[in-house]
């Protein structure tokens, strides 16, 4: 009995509580912020069904426009009460303000009080969603007596948003503020794309290409995280519309350090920041936009939340740097970059509530990212122009440089023309002694001839020489025995 009583009081409190925070809807009613009367219950575990959670006396008031529980693997229950004042039960939208909820469940009264369920999320098909619009809307219609409207999300992403509670002519005006907002700067951005493209095609500047592949991911980038690329890209694509915010995050960090490489000309003046914007700012990203693929969404997004962080931190740091070092591309680049990071420092204390809402700080990151697009793409001209004149000023010591050609080579050829007649006469003087050389080769057979006779005649007389020699020698012989005989006879005579 006990029990039952204290079930009694327990509901009455709920409904008192309840009713203290009842969202009116008076005649000529336009919005309203629903967690200003709302309150959330948290399950931890997540099983806890809708009587459960009807049943709960664990519901804690948000008091305040926006919820932020960051990443989390609880599933949460929001509830609030609405109440038609005008007695003509008008039709309302409900608008959640962030598209990237995996699934969002909301149970409204009919009017027999049994409890409808809408089910919708970026984990489902676009065409589950209520009313076509890139975020998730819901249609109420109150009565004159209040009704409790339940909401479960359950999400690997960042459980951040707002409830807008607003009628049908309030969202129609709201759709033509922010719509032409919206295509008006995406459509900068695509004349931004195209033009560049079209100056790559024409120079083939490779820092034109990392430029429109910048502005490229950075246009899917955006178009992702406002919910147009799951409306219009791939509405049947769940898988990829989830992992597709990460991916882009990724990329663009990439290309946002390939630019700085090209646009600074770090590999060839400054090789040391050189290898950190490779190493830090592009390699981490190239590599997480593989793993952003096959990774948890709350992995992925994480991952690439922090890369990003982290190569932008580098990036401005090697600006400044480069910067106090004389870099005028550098310069340029610091430069407008500086409005990116304004846009997006004014929307996060927007955010935060440290701002107030505003047109600038509602689109800050869009008059930012505008900003910097159009002041990179004149600094590339300004680079071409540079260029250019760098170009002008090699032809001017070109053509002076062609004159002193041409000078050298007239003197040139005049010492060639020299040559080329000490070449003449030096053939012909090779011509004489080749003349000479032939006439002394003939001298020398003739000499050789007379050599051979004069040769042959010596031998002659040297043979004669030797005869006439043994001849006296013979007579010396002969007159000596003819003395002996001589002297012999004499001897006779005188004995």
């Amino acid at each position: 009995m006990r029990a039952i009583f204290s079930l009694i009081i327990l509901t009455l409190l709920q409904i008192t509580a309840l009713a203290e925070g009842t969202i009116s809807i008076p005649a000529g009613f336009e919005k309203h912020s629903v967690l200003l009367n709302a309150q959330y219950l948290e399950d931890k575990t997540g099983n806890m069904s809708f009587d459960d959670a009807h049943n709960s006396s664990q519901w804690v008031d948000t008091k305040k426009e926006s919820v932020n529980f960051g990443f989390t693997s609880s599933i949460y229950w929001f509830r609030f009460t609405i109440q038609d004042k005008s007695g003509k039960s008008p039709d309302l939208y409900l608008e959640i303000d962030y598209p990237m909820l995996d699934y969002v469940d909301f149970y409204h009264p009919d009017e027999t009080g049994a409890y409808q369920v809408k089910q919708t999320g970026d984990m489902l098909p676009f065409s589950s969603r209520e009313i076509n619009d890139r975020k998730m809307m819901f249609k109420i219609t109150p009565y004159s007596e209040p009704v409790t409207c339940y909401i479960r999300i359950r999400t690997s992403s960042s459980i951040n948003f707002s409830l807008t509670l607003m009628s049908v002519e309030a969202y129609i005006d709201k759709i033509k503020q922010e719509l032409p907002v919206f295509w008006a700067y995406y459509g900068l951005m695509g004349v931004m794309l195209v033009f560049n493209l079209m100056v790559f095609l024409l120079t083939r500047n490779i820092s034109y290409f990392y430029y429109v592949s910048f502005i490229s991911s950075w246009i899917l980038f955006q178009f992702t995280l406002n919910g147009f690329s799951f409306q219009h890209l791939w509405p049947n694509l769940p898988w990829w519309g989830n992992r597709s915010l990460p991916f882009f995050i990724a990329l663009v960090t990439v290309n946002c350090g390939s630019m700085v490489r090209t646009f600074v000309q770090t590999k060839e003046n400054y090789p040391i920041a050189d290898k950190i914007a490779l190493w830090v700012i592009i390699m981490p990203p190239a590599i997480w936009t593989a793993v952003s693929l096959i990774a948890p969404y709350k992995i992925g997004i994480k991952g690439a939340t922090a890369i990003a962080l982290v190569g932008s931190a580098t990036m401005i740091t090697i600006a400044l740097v480069l910067v106090l070092r004389g870099s005028r591309g550098a310069k340029f680049f610091l430069f407008s970059w500086l409005f990116m990071l304004t846009g997006i420092i004014f929307y996060t204390l927007k955010t935060f509530g440290v701002l107030a809402p505003s047109f600038l700080t509602n689109w800050s990151i869009q008059i930012g990212s505008s900003a910097t697009v159009i002041l990179l793409s004149g600094a590339l001209a300004e680079n071409i122009n540079v260029m250019r004149r760098q170009v002008l000023a090699l032809n001017s010591d070109l053509k002076k440089n062609e004159a002193i050609a041409k000078e050298r080579a007239v003197y040139l050829e005049q010492v060639v023309g020299t040559v080329r007649d000490m070449s003449d006469n030096m053939l012909t003087v090779s011509s004489d002694l080749s003349a000479i050389s032939d006439r002394f080769s003939q001298m020398s057979g003739e000499q050789e001839k007379t050599s051979m006779r004069m040769y042959e005649s010596f031998n002659g007389l040297k043979n004669e020489y030797e005869r006439l020699r043994e001849s006296i020698i013979s007579q010396r012989e002969e007159g000596k025995k003819t003395r002996e005989l001589s002297s012999g006879l004499q001897k006779s005579q005188e004995s």
